[in-house]
């Protein structure tokens, strides 16, 4: 939100009036030179305005310290108060942060990371690769963290000198460089926060200090987390002087802001809303992303939905309709066990059934099933479900689809993080769910698959486990052949698809849509920024 200091510009304006009256009229109001220019060397300076950015937030975070959880709501508040070794940027293509070249050894187990000089966190304490040595061999020994999966292979870092670390590896791990960049591995002060104590308790956690753009302002739970330029960043210049997250869960809310400029720059805008925005001179581009949706089931004893009623729910999912009627023909169906974007590491051979009422009768009587006197043959199948992302919708005409086919399947919808509570462990749920509506990253690299479907995986919040899967993982994700890899993983696919592990639905796009004079935005950045920060955003 572009606003001018009104304040300070009357006090100046009452300021060069009283000194007009008081003093030489010439020399006060500027008298022309030979050239016919004003003398404005007398001239009181003229305030350049303040450039403040208000962007849409989906609701209030879990937590301000970007890696102890997967914390959508503030993953794009991190990205601008702190730097990681690497990061993805719009294009989802790992570019250059902290780490501003790095190599790795012919073996696969040294990776050397030359970092940026002269960094400064926000407090005014030196940043060294002794705060890289300390955040990541913290995460690699904490389970509780998000990243801790992901750094399995991790360790040790060394530090030849305070712009250098090394990550050490127990084996080579084609998809650390993505992880870097990703989740849970954001670069944390040492100073602050090795104390004993742990992260989640740190005092340091809900006070940030990065080396980011952006310093930590304030925070007010369900209104705003407002952030302030740093002067002195590492990196470039700053253009905004205020960044601030304000939060508005719902979308018909969040519409009008953006209308009204109450807010600059909002993500996942209805793809119904756009053609109008567009008229009105809003940009709106595009974001896709390999983060499909899916169904997520709760493979843990006793919870375990069996196998020919999982074929049966894969044959109750129209992806055609799901497209047309909540997204607006925006969003691509998704069957492929692994996102169908990256292409090379997708199997398009070991899909997910195309929708089919009779062939999901046929797999539940083929396996006994018979119907009771409602017309049901199977009842109780409960689905977890976020209220985010039109997810309700989605499961409802799937609920719908079931019901067809004689599944009796109630949907369960839950701010996010009372779903969050219900499924995932990290976060105190039982475990005693059904099935889950589950979405999420993917990428850049498969070897992302592990955290999902890997038996130790962070985001296998169902406990799915296969020794053959994981034995393949962690073949794929030690050799860095490409067609060895992919062999692995399509391999992987199949065995997913046989054993219905998850039911792919859609894939992930949405529209982000902003003023058309505001610039520099994220979503435009390939190449320089992360996709959620704001380093460069500025009105012209």
């Amino acid at each position: 939100m572009k606003k001018t200091l009104a304040l300070i510009l009357a006090v100046l304006m009452a300021a060069s009036l009283l000194a007009a009256c008081e003093g030489n009229v010439a020399e006060t109001t500027g008298v022309p030179d030979k050239t016919g220019a004003p003398d404005t060397a007398t001239q009181p300076p003229v305030p350049a305005e303040e450039q403040i950015v208000v962007v849409r937030s989906f609701g209030d975070p879990l937590t301000l310290n970007p890696n102890t959880t997967g914390d959508d709501f503030n993953y794009a508040v991190a990205q601008n108060v702190y730097n990681r070794l690497v990061k993805l940027d719009a294009s989802k293509q790992i570019i250059p942060d902290l780490a501003r070249t790095w190599e790795t050894s012919d073996d696969g187990l040294r990776i050397t990371f030359h970092l940026a000089e002269n960094v400064y966190w926000h407090d005014g304490e030196k940043f060294t690769s002794e705060d890289v040595k300390y955040t990541f061999e913290t995460i690699a020994a904490d389970s509780s963290l998000i990243a801790n999966y992901l750094l399995r292979n991790l360790d040790h870092v060394e530090c030849p000198d305070e712009n250098t670390a090394v990550f050490v590896m127990k084996t080579p791990d084609m998809g650390i460089l993505g992880y870097c960049g990703w989740y849970g591995t954001f670069v944390l002060p040492k100073h602050l926060f090795d104390n004993g104590q742990p992260w989640s308790e740190n005092p340091a956690s809900e006070s940030p200090v990065g080396t980011g753009p952006f310093k930590f302002v304030s925070y007010a739970p369900a209104v705003s987390i407002d952030l302030a330029k740093n002067e002195n960043y590492w990196e470039t210049d700053v253009q905004l002087d205020k960044l601030i997250f304000k939060i508005i869960p719902d979308n018909t809310t969040a519409l009008q802001a953006l209308r009204t400029g109450e807010i600059d720059y909002s993500e996942a805008v209805p793809n119904t809303d756009v053609a109008s925005l567009e008229a009105e001179g809003y940009q709106a581009v595009l974001n896709v992303y390999p983060s499909p949706m899916y169904i997520l089931f709760n493979f843990r004893e006793g919870y375990e939905t069996p196998l020919a009623v999982r074929q049966a729910l894969a044959y109750c999912v129209n992806r055609a309709d799901i497209n047309n009627k909540v997204f607006a023909g925006v969003r691509s169906p998704e069957y492929n066990f692994y996102p169908s974007i990256i292409e090379w590491a997708s199997n398009s051979a070991a899909a997910a059934p195309d929708y089919d009422i009779q062939a999901a009768v046929a797999a539940l009587e083929a396996a006994g099933y018979t119907k009771d006197a409602d017309g049901y043959y199977v009842r109780g199948l409960q689905i977890e479900v976020y209220n985010l992302d039109n997810a309700p919708d989605v499961a409802k005409l799937i609920s719908a689809a079931c019901k067809e086919a004689g599944i009796e399947l109630t949907v369960n919808a839950q701010e996010y993080l009372a779903w969050d509570q219900t499924v995932n462990e990290l976060s105190g749920a039982p475990g005693t769910f059904c099935m889950a509506l589950m979405g999420g990253f993917q990428g850049p690299d498969p070897s992302a698959l592990a955290s999902r479907i890997g038996s130790e995986g962070m985001s296998n919040l169902g406990k799915y486990s296969n020794a053959e899967i994981d034995q393949l993982l962690a073949e794929a994700n030690a050799n860095g052949d490409q067609t060895y890899r992919q062999e692995r993983y399509f391999r992987v696919q199949q065995i997913m698809h046989d054993e219905m592990a998850i039911i792919p639905i859609i894939s992930y796009a949405e529209y982000v849509c902003f003023p058309s004079n505001l610039v520099g935005v994220p979503c435009l950045n390939a190449g320089v920024g992360s996709w959620g920060e704001f380093t460069f955003a500025h009105f012209e």
